[in-house]
């Protein structure tokens, strides 16, 4: 991995993995997990469980794997409300993006835009 870079990893229990600086990759394990990539643009994987993915604006554009729509949730940081954002289908996957700066925030690989309303998400 690149300086500032990391892989982490969570086990069976109910993790928080908190990235930092750098273009790192979370894997969440079994349990009811928060992932946070931190800055950089991140690969984050739920895998089993009830996980929360938290999403803030200037932190780079993090690409989730394994959201399952009612059962994750993506919490917002940054003073950011639902109301700000994009919501659009770009090929197999979800872009979640900021209206007023076109910032991508995440991207939901195979997850179906359709599916995802205020619901999913949780602010802090």
């Amino acid at each position: 991995c690149a300086a500032g870079s990391d892989i982490l990893y969570g086990n069976e229990g109910n993790d928080e993995l908190f990235g930092g600086i750098g273009n790192d990759i979370l894997y969440g394990g079994a349990g009811d997990d928060l992932l946070n990539g931190g800055a950089g643009n991140d690969l984050l994987y739920g895998n089993a469980g009830n996980d929360t993915f938290v999403l803030a604006p200037g932190m780079g554009t993090d690409t989730i794997y394994n959201f399952e729509d009612g059962v994750d949730s993506l919490q917002l940081d940054g003073n950011i409300s639902f109301g700000q954002l994009e919501i659009v289908q770009s090929g197999r996957s979800t872009q979640i993006n900021l209206n007023n700066t076109g910032e991508t925030l995440a991207i939901l690989r195979g997850t179906d835009a359709g599916l995802i309303t205020e619901a999913d998400f949780s602010t802090i």
